[in-house]
Parts: C-alpha cells; structure tokens; sequence
C-alpha cells in the first residue's frame, strides 16, 4: 500500500511522453497466470505493443490486446522490422515446445530490440517475486525466472523491479547471487505531513468537513498509505458533510469490515493461505502476534515459535508453513533470531474484527459498539491532563511528592480535605518504601492523573518484592489503606507500579 505500483506507473508515463531517447517497458505479472508458457506470451505481447506505441507516441497501442500473429502486420505496417524478426522468431520457438528457450525469447526481447534499433530499454516489472511461483511444462522447469540474471546485468536494458522485501532478498540474494548486480531502495509510506495534506485536500474536494484534531489521529493510523486514505476518503464522502469523530470511526469500522480494506487483506490473506483447514488456525495465529503490544516489538524467534506451536495446538512443520506464507505477504519478517509483526494499524484492527467474528463468533452490533467505545473513548483519554515526575528514592522523596500532589490538585480544585488525605497516603507509602529498601541510585516514577470522578497517583517503584504486607510493618500501621478509596498492586518488568486512588464526592468535584 505504499505506492510502488503508482510509482512505476508515473515513471512509465514521464519516460513516454517526455522524451525520445529510452524506450519504457512497463509489465505487471497478471495474477491469474500459474504457467510460464502464458507469461512468455504476455511478456513479449506487451512488450511489442507498448515499444510501438512510443515509437509512434501512440498511446491506444499500449493496451491493444492483440494476439502476436496480428502484431505481426502492425510491425509491418509501422516499419519496425526488428518487432518482426522478434515475434516470428519467437514463434518458431515456442513450437519447439522447449520452455527454457521460449521464456529466454520473451525476456531478451527488450535486448533484441536494442540490438536492432539501438535504443536502450527501461524495464519496470511490479511484484517481481510473483514470476517464482510460474511453472514450467515440467519439474525442470520451475525456476525460470533465474534467467533474469543476464537481464538485469545487460547495462543497456536496465530493470527496476519491485515487490515483497522478504521474499525478493530470499530470491535474490538466497536463491541466486543477483543481488551484487542490484542496487536496494526501501519504499516508505507518506510523511506525517504529507498524509494530512492528502486526507484535507480530498475532504475539500468532496465538501466534508472533519476536525483538524481527528483528521491527524487518522493521518497516524493510516501510515502514510494513499490507499488505505483514499478509501477511508472515498467511503467517507457517502455519509455526510459534517462528520463527527464518532462518525469517522464508525466510517472506519465498516471499511476494516466490509469496505475495500477488509476485501483487500481478506482476498491477500486467503490468497497466502489457500488450504481451508489451515485458516482458521492461520487467523488465530496472526491474531496472537498483534493482541499483546499490537505487534510494535520484535518476539525472539525460538521462544515465539514454541509459544506459538503451544498455543495453537499444531506441529511445528504447519506453523513453519503459515508463517512463510505470511512473510511472503509481507505481514510478518522472520529475521536471523528475532519474529517481528508488522506494524500497520488498520491490519491488526482489521484481524483483530476478523478473529472475533470468525473465530470467536461475537455478534456484529456489540463488535461495532464495543470499537467505538474503545476507540473514541481512547482518543477523550489523551485529552485528559496527566502530570510525571521522577525524583530519586531519597528520605525526602515523600515531601517533594507530597508537594507537587498539593499543587496540582489545587489548579482541578479538588477539596483540601481530599488533599490532605492523598498527601498522608503518599507520605506514609513512600515512607515505607525508603525505610526498608536502601537503593538511593534509583528513580521513583510517579504519574498523578485527575479525573471526574476520581484522582489518582501511581507510583513505579523499581523494587520487585515490595507487596501490602511488607508495607503495613514497615510503617506500623496502615495509612495509606485508611486514607484512600483502594491501592492497587502490580508487578511489571522493571519492579512494581503501586496505585492509590480517591474516589470524589460530587460537592468536592
């Protein structure tokens, strides 16, 4: 979705129309090819037509189906010769029944052409890796697209090719030794900047008028990708002017689950995973990857593997074979010693709907209100004011954290009552925490967060034994307990977060 065929398509454009000197040779593997009998025909078929067209700079040619006998007379008739003796040619060939020498005949036409006219070629071929997957007439057969090499070496016929990063490294670089002849560019999405340029210029051209806020928590989640853009524009435009963030939403959900986005990953991943016993275990697969940390960290690769063949209750040889179909797809990238997910939101959000209705079985209504709920309640959070400090685990941490409460508890004019009891809670905890730990390199981490009906501070403290027990005998009493609402405990990775909580009345509010 980053633009790499539209890529190809507008250099194909900008060589035909604005200059003589090289030819461009535009092919995008049709998918419904499985034989490399039928790509050696359509490669040199759109080869002729589109050379002739830029020989007479005449578009119509380019998409003119016609078959290679009839480009025979339109040869003739423009005088290109040389397109003769390289179709005729072909055709003797491709009666030999010798793959090997027909699929050589179809992609050195390009060179052939040069050879006879002496104008260089340009060779743009998309989704390059889809050309491994052709077969031959025999077993022999199934790798004819290592006949590239003397292509892409020839200076003279130059080829940019694109396609899935994971699979064209393991072909050019695995397979083969391609890839000292090849120089690598990564195609990266649009820029902040240039997505929220893309979304506000087609909602003006369609009249919808969109919080500029909102719009910008769209243009994070999207990537940079015009596809996934266009489409959430394009369905957008059916449902009104004014469109509330709520709407957007909404908008959205039906696009990950019954627009042109959910069509699209659904027919890619069927597609990667064509046996139907395998997918539902593939769903579920993909499922676990992205629900934890939304597939934002890198897994170590064996403990992943294990967990996951744990997991899914499947050999290891059938998880092996989802998860290179995945990697083909470009959803996952198993590296040396490490599995990482992809990072696009709108897949994850995409599985994640997919997984509770085809596997979980939830019903559609209380799918759709339970991801409006998240998600706009979820963008409201941000909105809300929360402060953080760190002060070092000293005896005086407690003063400056009693402190720093006092004066932001006072600009949400809570209650000094409420204060003076957050104030005694926080003094006696930390006072506890300092009096039996004796770790004065460390920082104390803590989060005060005032809502509208509660006030909260957290605390993470980066000492992992610390539980309600050992705090209540370190201080001698239980103040913190007495003086607020709960106090909740909870081990995370780098020690323990501590939370007190004070509910507030309606008259302190």
């Amino acid at each position: 979705g980053s633009g790499k065929t539209e890529l190809l398509n507008q250099l194909f454009n900008v060589m035909f129309w604005r200059q003589d000197q090289v030819a461009p040779f535009f092919y995008a593997l049709n998918p419904a090819f499985t034989s490399a009998l039928d790509f050696s025909t359509d490669y040199l078929g759109r080869f002729i037509h589109q050379r002739l067209a830029f020989q007479k700079k005449n578009a119509s040619l380019i998409y003119e189906g016609l078959s290679l006998e009839s480009l025979i007379n339109v040869a003739e008739e423009s005088g290109a010769h040389w397109a003769v003796d390289i179709i005729k040619n072909h055709l003797q060939i491709k009666a030999s029944g010798d793959m090997t020498r027909i699929f050589l005949s179809a992609i050195r036409a390009p060179h052939n052409s040069y050879l006879s006219t002496g104008m260089p070629v340009v060779v743009l071929i998309d989704d390059f890796q889809k050309i491994s997957e052709l077969h031959g007439l025999n077993d022999d057969n199934k790798n004819l697209w290592m006949l590239f090499e003397e292509q892409f070496k020839s200076r003279l016929t130059p080829h940019i090719i694109t396609g899935c990063r994971s699979t064209l490294h393991k072909m050019l670089f695995q397979d083969t030794p391609f890839g000292k002849e090849l120089e690598l560019f990564s195609l990266s999405g649009l820029d902040k900047n240039s997505s929220m340029k893309l979304l506000t210029l087609l909602c003006e051209h369609y009249g919808i008028i969109v919080d500029r806020y909102t719009l910008l928590v769209f243009a994070d989640l999207f990537r940079g990708s015009p596809f996934y853009i266009r489409n959430f524009v394009q369905t957008a435009r059916c449902s009104g002017k004014i469109l509330p963030e709520k709407d957007l939403w909404s908008i959205y959900f039906k696009e990950i689950t019954a627009g042109k986005i959910y069509t699209y990953w659904l027919s890619r991943l069927q597609n990667h995973v064509p046996r139907p016993e395998e997918r539902k275990t593939a769903l579920t697969l993909l499922y676990h990857l992205c629900k934890d940390d939304n597939g934002q960290h890198p897994r170590d690769l064996s403990a992943a593997l294990s967990s996951l063949t744990s997991v899914l209750s499947v050999s290891r040889d059938t998880l092996d074979s989802i998860l290179n179909s995945f990697q083909t797809a470009g959803i996952v990238d198993i590296n040396f010693s490490t599995l990482n997910f992809t990072e696009d939101g709108v897949l994850i959000d995409f599985i994640k709907r997919l997984y509770g209705r085809e596997i979980l079985s939830e019903p559609p209504d209380m799918v759709e209100d339970a991801f409006l709920k998240e998600k706009v309640a979820g963008s409201k959070t941000e909105e809300i004011q929360s402060f953080e400090i760190s002060i070092p685990a000293s005896p005086k941490a407690e003063l400056i954290a009693a402190k720093t409460l006092e004066q932001i508890a006072k600009n949400h004019n809570i209650s000094s009552e409420i204060i003076w009891d957050l104030q005694i809670a926080l003094i006696d905890l930390l006072t506890g925490i300092t009096a039996q730990n004796n770790i004065l390199n460390e920082n104390i981490y803590i989060r005060f967060e005032p809502r509208e009906n509660t006030f909260a501070v957290e605390l993470k403290m980066p000492y992992r034994e610390l539980t309600p027990a050992l705090l209540s005998s370190a201080s001698g009493k239980q103040l913190a307990g007495n003086y607020t609402d709960d106090i909740k405990f909870e081990k995370i990775k780098n020690g323990t977060k501590i939370t007190l909580i004070k509910n507030l009345k309606k008259d302190f509010a």
